[in-house]
């Protein structure tokens, strides 16, 4: 973008400097820009997740040299977008903060960019098209990180959790340890959905040591009950 100046006859010598003055203050702050902290890579693990899958989303970046500090990053809830075709489309935003050097304090800093990767648990997710909207916010040293963004950069992705049919999960049994003289009941019961996993208990009320145990599982559909 390169700034406009209006001026008038009288005034043109002064309006070309005024022009060469606003063209030397916006390619500053464009040089500024190009070295701020600035979101790189939006990926996903796996790669190429699916509702059977426990979704991480990692959010690379870079930072001017290393007295900068990523001081904070968080992923919103995730929402579902009002959608017309058969894709459920969900949104994702992701923000993190970069916190300048303090100005007090002069100490040696590596002049190269430095690299940053932050992961987030999305956990399993539902079928459909995830987009996601990553804004980095470059804020001013201050003691207690409170300090409002002077600038941001933004990067947006998206990716997609396919259909797939989940093997089933492993059940399992939770041991522990009781007097014989406990009122305990005489069944353990455990439910689960279709294809799904179910945890019980096993108290043992023996009164001398046991070397092993052996349990045996009845599985009823209570469908047909």
């Amino acid at each position: 973008m390169t700034p406009r100046v209006t001026t008038k006859s009288p005034l043109f010598g002064r309006g070309l400097r005024f022009a060469a003055f606003a063209f030397a203050v916006l390619a500053g702050t464009i040089l500024a820009r190009d070295v701020s902290a600035t979101p790189t890579s939006i990926t996903t693990r796996p790669a190429t997740p699916t509702v059977c899958d426990s979704v991480g989303l990692i959010l690379a970046g870079s930072i001017p040299n290393s007295c900068y500090h990523v001081i904070g990053a968080w992923v919103s809830r995730i929402r579902e977008l009002p959608t017309a075709g058969p894709i459920p489309t969900y949104a994702i935003g992701v923000r993190i903060t970069v916190q300048e050097p303090n100005p007090l304090i002069d100490i040696a800093c590596s002049a190269l960019l430095q690299p940053y990767e932050r992961g987030f648990r999305l956990g399993r997710l539902p079928f459909g098209r995830y987009l996601v909207n990553a804004v980095e916010y470059l804020v001013p040293f201050s003691p207690d990180s409170s300090a409002a963004p002077k600038d941001s950069s933004k990067l947006d992705s998206a990716f997609s959790v396919n259909v797939a049919t989940c093997p089933p999960g492993v059940g399992c049994a939770l041991l522990s340890f009781a007097p014989s003289d406990s009122s305990r009941p005489d069944r353990c019961d455990g439910s689960a959905r279709p294809g799904g996993t179910a945890c019980f208990d096993v108290v043992l009320m023996n009164e001398v040591p046991v070397g092993g145990l052996q349990t045996e599982i009845v599985v009823n559909d209570t469908w047909y009950d």
